[in-house]
């Protein structure tokens, strides 16, 4: 995911989410960071954290099944996000 958004400006899928941390609502400003733990961008969420656990790794076709309703195919859309650069 972190190659994805970084070098194609892609927006963060669920599919690509290895791991979510901390309390946030959607329409927050979150952190994405790297497998390093490198901070990669700031978003807005689509999702709330705890929804955003839920579909972690999961296809974006299956957000309504786990969820039973969605808000879109993305954790965060490209048009919502900042990248940071080293």
């Amino acid at each position: 995911a972190a190659e994805a958004i970084r070098f194609k400006g892609r927006s963060l899928l669920p599919a690509g989410l290895r791991k979510v941390e901390g309390n946030f609502l959607r329409g927050d400003t979150i952190l994405i960071l790297d497998l390093e733990r490198n901070e990669l961008a700031r978003g807005i969420a689509s999702y709330t954290g705890a929804d955003l656990r839920k579909i972690a790794g999961c296809r974006s076709d299956d957000i309504e099944a786990r969820l039973g309703y969605t808000y879109g195919d993305v954790a965060v859309h490209r048009n919502d996000m900042i990248l940071l650069t080293d």
